[in-house]
């Protein structure tokens, strides 16, 4: 084993690191020390794999536990716990004793507030006198370490002795060997959401499941995360106002909670009566209609400082009165849709339904409305058209007319993530979003302003304290409601999807529940609202995920995969030959689905040397997608006729390769007997090779020429002077 003067002198520092605990504090980084400071009143407990962590330790008061994950490998607590012996950490924490991998101080940057806890790795950047075997001896045996590299590039030392790691770095740092080396540090982040100021947010558990002692009525316990992603979703986007939302109900007219900022102008459009055709303009026509007020606010309230939070809050409401009381015809709703889709709709939104269990086909007239605005609507892209599934429950029962062609159909789940009683299901059912319990309903909605709808003085509800807003909603209005709000912000990001993209989207992109897939329960799953607005632009029509290729015998094999598709028809492999990207080959598409999927394509014909590939992807309406480019070198070779022939002293070929390896010649008479082997050597990707055969007799001889890939080329050559 070697040994090195810079080796003895960097096993002085180590040491003296190891020993000099509670000395100067710092790491190396881009020339300097960064100094750090311990933080003792912080720990870092780090667990070996991510695990679900016991609820004890999810809502610890006594710890102030910081985090709002299900699933963590590493977890900081308040109070210096770092000297406490592991499995009395294990009790105090209420989680197995083998779970968890080390505990780690925290350090504090001077003059920052920047709290960071080190974990089992050291990162770095290597320099031009990077030496493994150096830095594997300058390691002390007794510290067990592996180096790694991430699928980025990032590369490090993992440590298993935690308590060294920070004097490690240091004295790899101080070894001359990397332009970087530090300390890899839990650091204290937030996701900064956007959150509503709105004065009733805080009962909006749907948007925002708290998971604690919640503020909506009845003041019950919620499970954690049951909701829609609503304030991950409006980082992406609060919507655009050239998105118009059609709600088809008992009316819709000015609210506070509806306006153009604080302008006094309203995003209520005037709308359409189907009982008053001429002079309608969609408003509620009773005093205590206000079931369409509610629907309009769960879709679009303004994001301000009163009231709730909508869905979208910058879109338009479209407002198209139908009575919802048991005595429309079916000539009204079918008129209530067609004028929507007419009339500038960009979501049709149905918290309706018939209350019966029909079949396809009861109704031509209102199926035919549906049709006509998921196929003509937004100039032929189409008018997504949400229906409630219903309420009161029947097994396997969707509410008529939700579950017809062309319809999008949305379920409930209550604010623990169960099916509620009154839910109506079955297997035409698209999403479920999260609404009120079982009973009585619990959803704080917008209400008729002063003492209309549910707070006129004639309902025997509970009134609100403000009078324009009620606390008395709920079932599957609520959320069909959501998700036509969510269709809203997806349009806002693209108004070129068609309705067909829309609900692929929304499905895809859904949080599973219940069995595997779709189910009659929970169709899709939960509305993601997130996720969905995350799919619209980056991963249309396909996600590309990695693209690769390798050289085999006779052919280059490519192979891409991707995350997930929407609507795709084929993938057409293109090569570039003769100054463009020509098409080689097609390989047919899943269509749409979530899941990851791996395709492969072999080129028989490839060039010899450097190859340049692509995929394109056509979606089944005809618009295109390229992946990356891809090189591959094909290193087979190719051999040409040999020339002149007849020869008289001399006969010439070419050899196209890229491996330079010595090809062998063979020339044997015609009775198959060797005459001469010869080996000759390729300087070039391309070389002429000359063959003297002034010493040979007249006659005719076969020619065999082998390369080392294993091509081969026999003619018969005629020497003749």
């Amino acid at each position: 084993m070697k040994f090195h003067t810079k080796t003895t002198c960097f096993l002085l520092c180590l040491c003296w690191a190891l020993t000099a605990q509670g000395q100067n504090f710092y790491y190396g980084m881009g020339g300097k020390a960064i100094s750090i400071v311990p933080d003792p009143d912080r720990t870092c407990v780090h667990f070996h794999d991510a695990q679900v962590l016991s609820p004890t330790l999810r809502n610890s008061q006594a710890h102030e536990i910081h985090g709002d994950k299900a699933a963590y490998r590493h977890w900081t607590v308040s109070g210096n716990i770092r000297s406490a012996k592991l499995d009395h950490v294990a009790r105090q924490l209420e989680v197995p004793q083998h779970e968890i991998r080390s505990l780690a101080q925290g350090y504090l940057i001077p003059g920052a507030s920047h709290t960071m806890w080190p974990t089992h790795k050291i990162l770095f950047k290597p320099n031009t006198s990077f030496d493994r075997e150096e830095v594997e001896a300058l390691i002390p045996e007794v510290i067990g370490h592996r180096f790694f590299q991430t699928p980025g590039g990032l590369q490090g030392l993992e440590i298993d002795q935690i308590d060294e790691v920070i004097s490690i770095s240091n004295a790899l740092y101080e070894s001359g060997m990397f332009e970087w080396c530090q300390p890899d540090f839990v650091v204290s982040s937030k996701a900064s959401n956007y959150v509503p100021s709105d004065t009733f947010y805080q009962y909006q558990f749907y948007l925002n499941n708290p998971g604690y002692n919640a503020l909506f009525y009845p003041y019950v316990v919620a499970k954690s995360g049951v909701d829609v992603k609503a304030e991950e979703g409006w980082n992406i986007t609060l919507g655009q106002d050239f998105i118009t939302v059609a709600v088809v109900d008992d009316g819709v007219e000015f609210h506070e909670d509806l306006e153009i900022g604080n302008t006094g102008v309203s995003r209520v459009l005037p709308g359409y009566t189907t009982t008053d055709t001429i002079n309608g303009d969609g408003s509620p026509l009773v005093a205590d209609d206000a079931h369409g007020m509610g629907v309009a606010g769960i879709i679009a309230a303004s994001h301000n400082t009163i009231g709730v939070a909508g869905v979208a809050p910058n879109s338009k409401i479209l407002p198209v009165h139908v009575y919802t009381d048991g005595t429309a015809t079916i000539a009204e709703f079918a008129d209530a849709i067609s004028w929507a889709w007419q009339n500038g709709a960009d979501v049709i939104n149905n918290s309706w339904g018939l209350d019966e269990c029909l079949p396809d086909g009861t109704h031509p007239a209102i199926e035919q409305a549906v049709v006509d605005a998921f196929t003509m609507g937004r100039k032929g892209k189409g008018c997504p058209v949400m229906f409630a599934s219903g309420n009161s429950e029947i097994e396997d029962c969707i509410s008529y007319p939700a579950g017809v062609p062309n319809s999008f159909v949305v379920g409930a789940i209550n604010p623990f993530g169960n099916k509620p009683n009154y839910a109506r299901f079955g297997a035409k059912l698209d999403l479920v979003s999260p609404t009120s319990q079982d009973d009585p309903a619990s959803v704080t909605i917008l209400d008729r302003m002063g003492n209309l709808g549910f707070n006129n003085s004639s309902i025997t509800y509970e009134q609100h304290a403000d009078v324009n807003y009620s606390k008395w909603f709920g079932g599957t209005s609520v959320s069909s409601a959501t998700v036509s709000g969510t269709a809203a912000l997806i349009l806002s990001l693209d108004s070129t999807l068609t309705a067909s993209d829309v609900y692929t989207i929304l499905r895809s992109s859904a949080t599973d529940m219940g069995d595997a897939g779709q189910d009659s329960i929970y169709g899709y799953g939960r509305l993601d609202m997130q996720a969905a607005l995350m799919m619209v632009g980056s991963t249309l029509p396909v996600e590309w995920l990695a693209i690769a290729g390798e050289s085999e015998a006779g052919a280059v094999k490519l192979e891409w995969k991707v995350g997930r598709e929407l609507n795709n028809d084929r993938y057409e492999i293109q090569s570039w030959k003769n100054g463009a990207f020509e098409t080689i080959g097609t390989v047919d598409g899943v269509g749409t689905t979530p899941l990851p999927q791996t395709y492969e394509f072999n080129d028989t014909d490839p060039i010899v040397g450097l190859n340049t590939y692509r995929v394109k992807q056509i979606d089944l309406d005809g618009s295109v997608d390229y992946s990356e480019t891809l090189e591959v070198r094909y290193s087979a070779s190719v051999i040409s006729q040999i020339f002149p022939n007849p020869a008289s002293d001399h006969f010439r070929f070419y050899v196209t390769t890229v491996d330079l390896h010595p090809v062998r010649v063979s020339i044997s008479d015609l009775q198959g007997k060797l005459v001469e082997r010869r080996y000759m050597d390729v300087e070039s990707d391309w070389a002429e090779l000359n063959y003297d055969v002034s010493h040979f007799k007249p006659g005719y001889y076969m020619v065999q020429v082998r390369t080392p890939d294993g091509r081969q080329f026999n003619q018969t050559l005629m020497i003749a002077r």
